[in-house]
Protein backbone atom coordinates (compact mmCIF):
# COMPACT_ATOMS: atom_id res chain seq x y z
CA UNK A 1 0.00 0.00 0.00
CA UNK A 2 3.01 1.86 -0.01
CA UNK A 3 5.52 3.14 -3.01
CA UNK A 4 8.47 1.77 -0.69
CA UNK A 5 6.72 -1.67 -0.30
CA UNK A 6 5.12 -2.14 -3.29
CA UNK A 7 8.14 -0.53 -5.18
CA UNK A 8 11.18 -2.04 -3.31
CA UNK A 9 10.14 -4.58 -0.58
CA UNK A 10 7.87 -6.80 -2.38
CA UNK A 11 10.73 -7.26 -4.94
CA UNK A 12 13.49 -8.13 -3.49
CA UNK A 13 12.01 -10.71 -1.92
CA UNK A 14 10.45 -11.83 -4.70
CA UNK A 15 13.84 -12.29 -6.07
CA UNK A 16 15.22 -13.72 -2.85
CA UNK A 17 11.91 -16.21 -3.17
CA UNK A 18 12.68 -16.84 -6.63
CA UNK A 19 16.22 -17.64 -6.64
CA UNK A 20 15.28 -19.95 -3.36
CA UNK A 21 13.05 -21.84 -5.17
CA UNK A 22 15.59 -22.36 -8.10
CA UNK A 23 17.88 -24.01 -5.47
CA UNK A 24 20.60 -20.83 -5.53
CA UNK A 25 21.07 -18.77 -2.93
CA UNK A 26 19.66 -15.48 -3.41
CA UNK A 27 22.30 -13.33 -3.23
CA UNK A 28 21.81 -11.03 -6.13
CA UNK A 29 19.55 -9.09 -7.88
CA UNK A 30 19.99 -9.14 -11.50
CA UNK A 31 16.95 -6.86 -12.64
CA UNK A 32 18.20 -3.38 -10.55
CA UNK A 33 20.98 -1.36 -12.47
CA UNK A 34 22.51 -4.11 -14.74
CA UNK A 35 22.52 -6.44 -11.26
CA UNK A 36 23.47 -5.37 -7.86
CA UNK A 37 24.27 -7.44 -4.23
CA UNK A 38 21.50 -7.95 -1.90
CA UNK A 39 23.99 -9.12 0.63
CA UNK A 40 25.81 -5.46 0.27
CA UNK A 41 22.46 -3.51 0.74
CA UNK A 42 21.64 -4.98 4.22
CA UNK A 43 17.64 -4.43 3.42
CA UNK A 44 16.94 -7.29 1.88
CA UNK A 45 17.67 -9.46 4.85
CA UNK A 46 19.20 -12.26 2.97
CA UNK A 47 20.36 -13.54 6.57
CA UNK A 48 17.25 -12.75 8.22
CA UNK A 49 15.64 -16.52 9.27
CA UNK A 50 12.37 -14.49 9.78
CA UNK A 51 12.64 -13.87 6.07
CA UNK A 52 13.54 -17.36 5.12
CA UNK A 53 10.27 -18.11 6.85
CA UNK A 54 8.24 -16.20 3.70
CA UNK A 55 11.16 -17.15 1.01
CA UNK A 56 10.56 -20.64 2.10
CA UNK A 57 6.40 -20.35 1.20
CA UNK A 58 5.06 -22.23 -1.96
CA UNK A 59 4.87 -19.79 -5.00
CA UNK A 60 1.42 -19.09 -6.15
CA UNK A 61 0.38 -20.22 -10.06
CA UNK A 62 2.64 -17.80 -12.04
CA UNK A 63 6.10 -17.82 -9.55
CA UNK A 64 5.58 -15.27 -7.62
CA UNK A 65 4.93 -14.62 -3.79
CA UNK A 66 1.44 -14.81 -2.55
CA UNK A 67 0.27 -12.02 -1.04
CA UNK A 68 -1.60 -14.20 1.52
CA UNK A 69 1.74 -15.95 2.59
CA UNK A 70 3.31 -11.82 2.97
CA UNK A 71 0.08 -11.02 5.04
CA UNK A 72 0.71 -14.31 7.22
CA UNK A 73 4.50 -13.39 7.68
CA UNK A 74 3.47 -10.13 8.73
CA UNK A 75 1.03 -11.13 11.20
CA UNK A 76 4.20 -13.84 12.77
CA UNK A 77 6.35 -10.85 13.00
CA UNK A 78 4.15 -9.17 15.53
CA UNK A 79 3.08 -12.44 16.84
CA UNK A 80 6.85 -13.21 17.43
CA UNK A 81 7.15 -9.22 19.18
CA UNK A 82 4.17 -10.22 21.39
CA UNK A 83 6.11 -13.11 22.58
CA UNK A 84 9.32 -11.95 23.03
CA UNK A 85 7.90 -8.97 24.86
CA UNK A 86 5.91 -11.14 27.03
CA UNK A 87 8.94 -12.86 27.68
CA UNK A 88 10.95 -9.98 28.37
CA UNK A 89 7.92 -8.12 30.96
CA UNK A 90 7.92 -11.64 33.32
CA UNK A 91 11.81 -11.15 33.50
CA UNK A 92 10.87 -7.87 34.70
CA UNK A 93 8.72 -10.10 37.48
CA UNK A 94 5.60 -8.61 35.79
CA UNK A 95 2.19 -10.42 36.32
CA UNK A 96 0.90 -12.68 33.99
CA UNK A 97 -1.48 -10.40 33.07
CA UNK A 98 0.29 -7.04 33.08
CA UNK A 99 2.92 -9.24 30.47
CA UNK A 100 0.01 -9.97 28.15
CA UNK A 101 -1.13 -6.34 27.75
CA UNK A 102 2.12 -5.18 27.66
CA UNK A 103 3.14 -7.86 25.24
CA UNK A 104 -0.40 -6.66 22.83
CA UNK A 105 0.44 -3.15 23.02
CA UNK A 106 3.95 -3.57 21.87
CA UNK A 107 2.90 -5.77 18.97
CA UNK A 108 0.12 -3.59 17.94
CA UNK A 109 -0.09 -0.19 19.69
CA UNK A 110 3.60 0.92 20.02
CA UNK A 111 6.41 1.20 17.24
CA UNK A 112 5.91 -2.22 16.20
CA UNK A 113 2.65 -1.92 15.48
CA UNK A 114 3.06 1.64 13.13
CA UNK A 115 5.94 0.78 11.71
CA UNK A 116 4.87 -0.36 7.60
CA UNK A 117 8.10 -1.65 6.12
CA UNK A 118 8.99 -5.29 7.07
CA UNK A 119 12.61 -5.23 7.14
CA UNK A 120 12.29 -2.83 10.18
CA UNK A 121 9.87 -4.32 12.11
CA UNK A 122 11.07 -7.67 11.56
CA UNK A 123 14.31 -5.37 13.37
CA UNK A 124 12.37 -4.44 16.55
CA UNK A 125 10.72 -8.18 16.83
CA UNK A 126 14.10 -8.96 18.48
CA UNK A 127 14.39 -6.08 20.82
CA UNK A 128 12.77 -7.30 23.91
CA UNK A 129 14.94 -10.47 24.11
CA UNK A 130 18.12 -8.05 23.52
CA UNK A 131 17.19 -6.02 26.54
CA UNK A 132 15.99 -9.08 28.62
CA UNK A 133 19.25 -10.63 28.40
CA UNK A 134 21.03 -7.55 28.70
CA UNK A 135 19.70 -6.99 32.13
CA UNK A 136 20.32 -10.61 32.93
CA UNK A 137 23.66 -9.83 32.50
CA UNK A 138 23.97 -6.41 34.54
CA UNK A 139 22.25 -8.49 37.53
CA UNK A 140 24.93 -11.06 37.30
CA UNK A 141 22.23 -13.73 35.98
CA UNK A 142 24.63 -15.96 33.96
CA UNK A 143 26.07 -12.87 33.36
CA UNK A 144 28.76 -14.54 30.41
CA UNK A 145 25.80 -16.50 28.52
CA UNK A 146 23.16 -13.69 28.94
CA UNK A 147 25.86 -11.11 27.47
CA UNK A 148 26.48 -13.94 24.50
CA UNK A 149 22.99 -13.49 24.20
CA UNK A 150 21.83 -9.89 24.29
CA UNK A 151 24.48 -10.01 21.64
CA UNK A 152 23.51 -12.49 19.10
CA UNK A 153 19.85 -11.21 19.18
CA UNK A 154 21.24 -7.97 19.02
CA UNK A 155 23.14 -9.79 15.45
CA UNK A 156 19.73 -10.90 14.68
CA UNK A 157 17.99 -7.69 14.18
CA UNK A 158 20.83 -6.36 12.25
CA UNK A 159 20.65 -8.89 10.12
CA UNK A 160 16.65 -8.33 9.76
CA UNK A 161 17.53 -5.88 7.52
CA UNK A 162 17.62 -2.37 8.35
CA UNK A 163 20.35 -0.51 10.45
CA UNK A 164 17.83 2.46 12.23
CA UNK A 165 16.45 0.13 14.65
CA UNK A 166 19.46 -2.03 16.18
CA UNK A 167 21.42 1.46 16.21
CA UNK A 168 19.11 2.97 18.65
CA UNK A 169 19.15 -0.30 20.46
CA UNK A 170 22.55 -0.01 21.08
CA UNK A 171 22.11 3.60 22.00
CA UNK A 172 19.88 2.52 25.01
CA UNK A 173 22.29 -0.28 25.75
CA UNK A 174 25.37 2.31 25.92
Amino acid sequence: ERPDIGHQVLPWLQVQAAALHNGELPLWDPYMLGGQTLVGQVQPAVFSPITWVLLAAPLDASGHLSLGWVHAWYVLLHALGALFAYLFLRSLTAGRMASVVGAVFFATAGFLGHVAWPQIAAGAVWLPLVFLFYLRSLRGESATVSAMCAGAFLALSVLAGHHAVPMFAVLALG
